[in-house]
Formats: structure tokens, sequence, C-alpha cells
């Protein structure tokens, strides 16, 4: 009797061991992929910004001269702050943020303003695209 319950004992402590092994071996792995899958979503969330930000600009360039409208971006990106910057000399929309960042063209180098996370408002005065004007 007493062999038996030393056996299933240590078979006990072996099955144990050996989960514990394999949640050891796992666990890089397991992190490695929600890491993947975080980077993917700050991504896909980062060029809808971007996107949008485009549109925007496209349909105040092409309504001209007197369109103005309100709308709302993202306060952050997954928990992350980020920053919007136009560089109207290559006509170029860059939205960054820590660990990632996405670049869109823009139609038009005549931009003043740039949107910010939340309220913005877009104008069109005279061919010029006005943000938070």
């Amino acid at each position: 009797m007493l062999r038996t319950k030393s056996q299933v004992s240590l078979e006990l402590m072996a099955f144990t061991g050996i989960i514990m092994l394999m949640l050891v071996m796992y666990t890089p792995i397991f992190w490695q992929q929600e890491r993947a899958i975080i980077f993917e979503r700050e991504d896909l969330i980062g060029n809808a910004i971007a996107l949008s930000i485009e549109k925007e600009v496209n349909t105040a360039v092409r309504f001209g001269s007197g369109y103005s409208r309100n709308f709302t971006l993202p306060e952050r990106i997954l928990s992350k702050d980020y920053n919007i910057t136009i560089y109207n000399e290559s006509r170029i929309l860059s939205v960054d943020w820590y660990g990632g960042g996405v670049n869109r063209q823009l139609i038009t180098p005549k931009i003043i303003g740039s949107p910010s996370p939340g309220q913005n408002r877009i104008e069109n005065v005279n061919g010029v695209v006005i943000f938070n004007g």
C-alpha cells in the first residue's frame, strides 16, 4: 500500500514538473504573438487616422473655397499618444506614435496648421486648406 502511494506521489510530481516546463517553454511564444498582434492593431489604427485626414484634405480641396467641416480623431492609438505632422513642401502627412508611424500623400501643398487628436475643424479659404483656424 505504501509503495502505491509513493508511486502516485512521484507520478503527480513528474506530471506537475512536465506541465510547468511546458508552460515556461510556451510563455515567450505566446507573449511574442501578443506583441505582434498589438503592433498590427496600432498600425491599422494609425493608417485609419492618416486615411481619415487625407480624405478630409482631399474633400476640402475638391469642394473649393467656402468648405468647412468639424471632425473628430481618436485621442490615442491603443493608449499611446500620437503626433500629426504635415510637410507642405513634399505634401506628406505623417502620423507618428511610440513604436510606429505611417505617411500618406496629400493632393495640395497649400495647408495651414495641422489636425490634432480630438475635435478638429477644416476649412478651405480661397484654395488654402486651414486646420483649426
